[in-house]
């Protein structure tokens, strides 16, 4: 079974004081499935967790809270019953452009 995650983001550049609009998943989930979505601020190594895990696809107004810079996210759906395991693959990255 291949599952595709997709993750948008609107617009793709701003400032500080943009709105951004992310959005991830197309259907709800599979059953015994929730989307998980992680980020990068800029300047980091690892990834974060991006808000809480949700069966439903999301629509979600965000505005940067790190500053300007590069932020990375992606998506994937994950099993709420076997920890890191089964789950899809992550996402294509989607990157958002932020200036002071």
């Amino acid at each position: 079974m291949t599952v595709k995650v997709q993750m948008t983001v609107e617009p793709p550049s701003g400032t500080v004081h943009t709105a951004f609009d992310l959005t991830w998943g197309a259907v709800i989930a599979p059953n015994d499935f929730e989307y998980v979505v992680k980020y990068k601020p800029p300047g980091a190594s690892k990834w974060l967790k991006f808000g809480s895990d949700a069966s439903q696809p999301m629509e979600y107004g965000w505005t940067p809270n790190q500053g300007p810079g590069t932020y990375q996210f992606r998506a994937r759906y994950q099993n709420t019953h076997f920890s890191g395991q089964p789950h899809s693959r992550w996402s294509p990255i989607v990157t958002v452009t932020v200036t002071s």
